[in-house]
């Protein structure tokens, strides 16, 4: 509240501070806050952890609407953060959402996990491996954090343990 009535800063600092200084209104990032849209509403957030993510935090705005979300854990579990964040966001909003419910699990060929393995990288550049093992499908990020990847259909897995985090695969029919 100290930053919305401008006790914290004054109007001009305030103002410089939720404004892009990166991108735009859609997208951009602000001094220390991303600034982006949700359902046709300007969002203003930001995130962070602690002790090797040990706590784990997130604030999102919606200046237009006067609504201030903070979310808290003492978990490193990013992915169930951002989940119950975007549902909570979506009912404020008054839009649709979708709680997470357990997937079921399938076996799966091993052929047809063989076929996903392979380096991948995202728009942004940023590279991850998968590799089979043991009739297995895990993912290593990066940041050499690996998890195992659980079929849920032949295209769909999704992280186990992190039940709202999913890999779809396309299959493109031109190629073998």
């Amino acid at each position: 509240r100290a930053l919305d009535s401008n006790q914290l800063l004054g109007e001009v600092s305030t103002n410089e501070l939720f404004k892009p200084h990166w991108g735009d209104l859609s997208n951009g990032y602000g001094y220390g806050w991303r600034i982006s849209e949700l359902y046709g509403h300007q969002m203003i957030s930001h995130g962070g952890s602690i002790g090797g993510g040990g706590y784990t935090s997130l604030m999102i705005k919606f200046p237009e609407n006067d609504y201030t979300l903070i979310f808290l854990t003492n978990n490193a579990d990013n992915n169930a953060l951002y989940e119950v964040s975007g549902v909570m966001s979506a009912i404020l909003l008054g839009e649709n959402y979708i709680f997470p419910g357990e997937l079921e699990v399938i076996n799966i060929n091993p052929d047809t996990l063989r076929k996903y393995t392979g380096t991948y990288v995202d728009e942004e550049g940023s590279g991850i491996v998968l590799y089979q093992q043991n009739d297995k499908l895990y993912v290593q990020h990066r940041d050499g954090a690996t998890y195992e990847l659980l079929p849920v259909s032949d295209i769909q897995f999704h992280y186990k343990e992190h039940e709202n985090t999913i890999f779809r695969f396309t299959i493109d029919i031109n190629e073998n």
